[in-house]
């Protein structure tokens, strides 16, 4: 039940991005080439508009990892589910301030190798970076 609390929202957020950039780039001359060249409606999708949909998706979903951790706190402490939310809401409690200084710094230090991770997920995904890269070496 924690799990589908947190996730709800997000996936509503998710589901509407998705359909956002998706519409977006099927706007582009480049489909309109494609459905030119015979393409099927299903390869279309994957090998054209999915990896260029892709890009804002992906910035929505390293964002969403602070948005769940921050939502973790609050649901773990409605369900009385045990985790690092409750630790860092019990822990301000008994002004414990080791424990809230190691746990603001475990989520930092998550938020910013989530953030690092979708930076180099960019690279993989965006043929105009890796081109970049390349002619920059």
């Amino acid at each position: 039940m924690p799990m589908f609390t947190m996730a709800i929202a997000e996936a509503a957020i998710f589901s509407r991005f998705t359909r956002s950039a998706m519409i977006e780039v099927l706007d582009h001359p480049m489909v309109e080439t494609a459905k030119a060249s015979g393409f099927s409606q299903v390869k279309l999708l994957i090998a054209h508009v999915l990896p260029n949909a892709a890009l804002p998706l992906l910035t929505i979903t390293g964002l969403f990892v602070g948005s769940l951790i921050g939502g973790g706190v609050v649901t773990e402490n409605v369900f009385s589910w045990p985790g690092t939310g409750r630790l860092l809401v019990e822990s301000v409690g008994a002004r414990d301030f080791a424990v809230v200084q190691c746990t603001i710094l475990l989520i930092g230090v998550t938020m910013i190798v989530t953030n690092l991770a979708v930076d180099l997920c960019y690279l993989g995904i965006d043929p105009r970076l890796r081109d970049a890269k390349r002619r920059a070496a």
